[in-house]
């Protein structure tokens, strides 16, 4: 039917025209919502905040949450070629936000608990095995120490979801000072905490991959 076709389309494609910034939508429940989001409202409102550079940030936040919401699914090697891929574009994204700090008085909700936190910590360990435990040498203190510190990039990676999950989570309740919060939170504490942790899994997780060409080239 009618109803049918076009509700298999709204369910497919979006394309977001925001001002004069536009934004390619492939199938995803969430910005299928965030799309929705902004057609519906009145769009003589002020979106100059959601650019380009933003939305692109929250579509890859997104996914990679979705990558982490479906451990389960993904072997070991699909996983470190996964996050090979998602965390230096995560970072590229972060890296474009131009975002200063600015005074709200928003309280944001947390979605992430505990229990969830360590079921990912736990998932990813369990994936990674014997390769999870590394040694880190660009972290706090490591001035003091004549030895790097072991590190668990099920740690890191869980930390960079808990972040992102939650910003995803309050995107999807489509109210913009909420959305605009979330997002300036979020780059702060990439900029103070999570941007470093992403940098180290990378370069463990490459390591990882790569560990018997690199051995071969010591040899």
């Amino acid at each position: 039917s009618i109803n049918n076709k076009k509700r298999r389309y709204e369910n497919s494609v979006f394309f977001l025209s925001i001002g004069r910034q536009g934004a390619y939508f492939e199938t995803n429940d969430f910005f299928c919502t965030f799309a929705k989001f902004f057609l519906k409202r009145n769009m003589q409102e002020d979106y100059s905040f959601f650019d380009k550079n933003v939305i692109e940030f929250v579509r890859v936040s997104a996914e990679y949450c979705n990558t982490i919401d479906n451990l389960s699914s993904l072997d070991k090697q699909q996983f470190i070629d996964r996050m090979l891929k998602l965390l230096p574009l995560l970072y590229l994204k972060a890296e474009m936000l131009q975002l200063e700090e600015s005074e709200n008085d928003v309280m944001l909700e947390t979605f992430v608990s505990e229990v969830h936190y360590n079921h990912v910590l736990n998932q990813v360990a369990s994936l990674l095995a014997e390769d999870d435990r590394y040694i880190e040498v660009f972290t706090a203190g490591i001035e003091f120490s004549e030895e790097g510190v072991a590190q668990d990039i099920s740690e890191q990676i869980a930390d960079i979801y808990q972040d992102l999950k939650n910003l995803i989570c309050r995107f999807q309740g489509g109210l913009q000072e909420v959305m605009k919060a979330s997002v300036e939170e979020t780059v702060s504490s990439y900029r103070a905490y999570w941007g470093q942790r992403l940098v180290n899994a990378l370069r463990a997780l490459h390591h990882v991959k790569y560990k018997e060409s690199l051995n071969n080239l010591i040899l």
